[in-house]
Parts: structure tokens; sequence; C-alpha cells
């Protein structure tokens, strides 16, 4: 599906989509681990 969707989408545009997709996702899982961690610091600390 991914190699289809490629085609039909002028190059530039799809890796400026790419980027933007990937930036946001990578921002995602940053503040998702960022979040995990301090609230494990925090719960080792009140412990």
């Amino acid at each position: 599906t991914y190699r289809s969707n490629q085609c039909n989408t002028p190059r530039p545009l799809h890796d400026h989509i790419y980027n933007i997709y990937s930036r946001l996702v990578a921002t995602e899982v940053k503040g998702y681990i960022m979040s995990h961690f301090s609230f494990r610091v925090l719960e080792l600390l009140g412990n």
C-alpha cells in the first residue's frame, strides 16, 4: 500500500508530508516517554 501511495503523490510533496508526520510521531513518542519516565521517577521518590 505504501508503494502505490507513493506513486500517486508528487515526490517533494510526499517527502514534505512524511517529514511532518514523522516529526509529529517522534514528538508524541518523546512526550509519552518523558511523561512516563517522570511519573516513574516521582513514584520512586515518593516511596
